[in-house]
């Protein structure tokens, strides 16, 4: 496996059109990570653990929730997060830490509510992923496995190089390595499907299938620039969810989040 994941070629990207979801957002507000649940809502974090809960599935006129996640800053900006069943079947998000710190945060279903997080041992979740004193997470994604965890890093040391390991309940076993572009930065989400998303900040997305490492799609947005953030999975039909920051990298301009969604085509020999 871990050889084909490293020679599997990437296909070019077909542009596709997405689709705005006009919201109204708190003020100051750039997050950077973005979380997708089975039911349409979305939850855009900031690195340093205040977000805002949007339900994609409304119609116009929608407000983002906004919520504060309780504990977080013990362990550092947040780089990677997932949204689900994954706390002893309990509802929340799973973070993790840019020193790869694992905490796990039971839903608060209040509106405005804080969501109080822990270490992910407190869930039966490993404590911390696979890497070294010193290391420093680039992008990550996280995910249920067969009643484990599963993981796919990118550290600052190796940014040509995203990492997958599973967790069985007792180590971390590793499964491979996928080779990625180390001049854009990155977003990884394991899709409903079992996918792993790669997205940069200039609007590429490329989903590889695990089983085998093949590029099953790659597709870019019409919109093209170096403001896009995290992505991730909304269904199993290959929709997809993507944060965009409307201003970043113009002098004195407040940044404004935006979420937008698309699909992914499988081509058809694929589907």
């Amino acid at each position: 496996l871990n050889s084909l994941l490293e020679t599997i070629p990437v296909e070019k990207a077909i542009p596709v059109q997405a689709k705005l979801h006009p919201a109204t957002w708190p003020s100051f507000f750039e997050p950077r990570v973005l979380a997708c649940n089975a039911d349409g809502k979305v939850a855009a974090l900031t690195s340093r653990g205040f977000g805002a809960e949007l339900d994609l599935m409304k119609s116009a006129g929608k407000t983002a929730e906004s919520f504060q996640l309780i504990g977080v800053k013990a362990v550092g900006p947040i780089v990677g997060a997932a949204w689900g069943k994954h706390l002893k079947s309990e509802e929340g998000l799973v973070l993790v830490s840019k020193h790869g710190d694992i905490m796990a945060c039971p839903r608060d279903h209040s509106p405005g509510g804080s969501w109080h997080c822990a270490s992910g041992a407190t869930h039966g979740l490993p404590q911390k992923l696979p890497v070294s004193e010193g290391d420093r997470l680039r992008a990550v994604a996280v995910s249920s496995l067969n009643g484990g965890l599963q993981v796919a890093i990118s550290l600052e040391g190796e940014p040509n190089l995203v990492s997958l390991f599973a967790h069985d309940g007792e180590e971390w076993l590793t499964q491979g390595d996928i080779r990625v572009n180390a001049d854009s930065k990155l977003a990884l989400s394991f899709l409903p499907a079992g996918d792993l998303l790669i997205a940069t900040n200039k609007g590429e997305m490329i989903r590889r299938r695990l089983s085998d490492g093949a590029v099953v799609a790659s597709a870019a947005h019409d919109l093209a620039s170096p403001m896009w953030q995290g992505a991730c999975g909304l269904n199993d039909q290959g929709r997809i969810a993507h944060l965009r920051l409307d201003g970043f990298g113009m002098p004195n301009a407040r940044m404004t989040p935006e979420v937008f969604s698309t699909h992914m085509v499988l081509p058809a020999i694929l589907e």
